[in-house]
């Protein structure tokens, strides 16, 4: 078959990656308008983890988000309605092989982690590796050598040559996967609605992130974080100490990065790069939701969650300064982050 396209409902929304491609096929399937950022917000963002570890280098981290497509699609998968079931090809060629049966069946794609570097309609193109992307791809064409993709920020299907996917391909192992991996996605016939899995999913979050199993998760990981962060400069090797606030600094990010600032960059800040820990999303989708299907609680929580935003934005100015200048206020950040666990307790119990 020298060409094949499945058509889908697409929905832009930079910074969703790992879960665009599958909200499309969502909203496809069931004629549902979802809010922006839904499945990620439902799954990933918001989620805190406190962590030590014994690494000299990185002895701290205090994660607020998770990324990791494997737990987050484990997340929701359920409520969502959906099976999925990571592949990775041993070489190009059989990778390549692999995705395109799928095509041939009507079923798109999740092609990923990619590195930005090597796509070619993107700002990043041949200027820094990134190699954390996830794309649709939704079909081939055998004669121009190359397939078809839908990419979160991107409106229109783009084309991307193989020679340039084979390239993106080839990454390093990593926390989020590795090289010729892509995800099989298989919806139900019949699927919840969105209301439905939005209060699934939120309930589901919200007692997680109340009673959690363990102390270094949750509100309860926040809250011993802000306990502890007061003693890490005595406890910590200089270089330890240092890393392991530039990390907090990086997962405050609307995606792990540091400012250009601090990475000494003389550029401004990407449009859309925010330091909320992606709180504003949680706030935007909760918002979206409150006034759609008039819910009091839904939006009370978004305000709270935009509150626990500004807050960690503060946080982040603490630790540009401090990076950048030397100026240091660090002792504001315990304080700062007893406040956030404050306000997302109480948006939380709504959530329930």
């Amino acid at each position: 078959m020298p060409e094949k396209i499945v058509h889908l409902k697409h929905q832009v929304c930079d910074y969703s990656c790992m879960w665009n491609g599958i909200e499309d096929i969502y909203m496809t399937k069931t004629g549902e308008e979802i809010p922006q950022f839904f499945f990620f917000c439902l799954s990933g963002v918001g989620n805190i983890a406190y962590l030590k570890r014994k690494d000299e280098w990185l002895p701290r981290q205090l994660i607020f988000g998770d990324g990791r497509p494997k737990k987050i699609y484990g997340n929701i998968s359920e409520i969502a309605g959906f099976t999925f079931k990571f592949a990775e090809g041993r070489t190009f060629p059989n990778a390549l092989k692999g995705i395109k049966e799928q095509i041939d069946v009507g079923k798109p794609v999740v092609l990923g982690p990619l590195d930005m570097f090597h796509l070619p309609y993107l700002k990043f193109y041949h200027k820094f590796h990134i190699p954390i992307h996830y794309i649709l791809m939704v079909g081939y064409n055998d004669e121009t050598q190359s397939i078809y993709v839908l990419d979160c920020g991107k409106e229109e299907m783009q084309t991307l040559p193989l020679e340039d996917l084979r390239m993106a391909w080839e990454i390093e192992k990593s926390s989020v996967g590795g090289a010729n991996e892509f995800v099989k996605i298989e919806f139900a016939d019949s699927l919840k609605s969105t209301r439905e899995i939005a209060e699934l999913a939120l309930r589901k979050k919200a007692k997680e992130m109340l009673e959690p199993q363990v102390s270094f998760v949750g509100v309860k990981g926040l809250r011993k974080a802000a306990k502890e962060l007061p003693g890490w400069e005595s406890e910590l090797s200089p270089q330890g100490y240092k890393n392991s606030l530039m990390n907090i600094l990086e997962f405050l990010g609307t995606v792990p990065k540091l400012p250009n600032i601090v990475m000494g960059f003389d550029a401004p800040e990407d449009e859309g790069m925010l330091y909320q820990a992606c709180r504003e999303k949680m706030g935007n989708m909760l918002k979206t939701l409150g006034e759609t299907y008039h819910s009091r609680n839904w939006k009370d929580a978004a305000e709270l969650f935009f509150k626990s935003g500004k807050c960690f934005e503060e946080v982040a100015g603490h630790l540009i300064r401090f990076l950048n200048k030397g100026e240091n206020q660090l002792e504001e950040i315990p304080l700062l982050f007893e406040k956030i666990a404050d306000l997302e307790t109480a948006a939380y119990q709504l959530l329930l």
